[in-house]
């Protein structure tokens, strides 16, 4: 159960069911039933700012070396160097980065820049406010 959403999820071995309840009261009166009445659970409510923020900080992983890769073409094409994907299959990561490398630099780093901007203002506001996340987990 989560502060701010209308339903209970339950978990079944990767299957879920959502238990739409918009009474705050109720809600809280079904998962107290849960708690009270299923048998070796124990109730579990942490979550960190590291996990709230996870998401954003695997685009940001994800993202950098991208950037990275496709300055260093984009730099090494204003040289003079000639980049070309074999087979012409710009389908691939390698055609992805020659297209991204032929924006230039400037391009490159103010687009960059901006999704560098909006993964860490992600991060930062999921982590100041982690949800508020109530489990009921099972002993087996």
């Amino acid at each position: 159960m989560q502060d701010g959403k209308n339903y209970i999820e339950v978990l079944f071995r990767g299957d879920s069911e959502h238990l739409k309840i918009s009474d705050l009261h109720k809600r809280e009166e079904i998962f107290e039933y849960f708690k009270d009445n299923i048998p070796n659970v124990f109730m579990k409510n942490e979550y960190s700012k590291l996990k709230a923020g996870k998401k954003s900080l695997i685009a940001l992983g994800v993202s950098i070396p991208i950037f990275l890769w496709a300055l260093y073409i984009s730099l090494e094409k204003q040289e003079g160097a000639d980049y070309d994907v074999t087979g012409q299959h710009y389908n691939s990561l390698a055609g992805i980065i020659i297209v991204l490398a032929s924006l230039g630099v400037k391009n490159l780093i103010l687009l960059f820049g901006t999704l560098f901007s909006v993964a860490i203002f992600s991060f930062i506001s999921k982590a100041k406010n982690p949800p508020v996340i109530n489990q009921l987990v099972i002993k087996r």
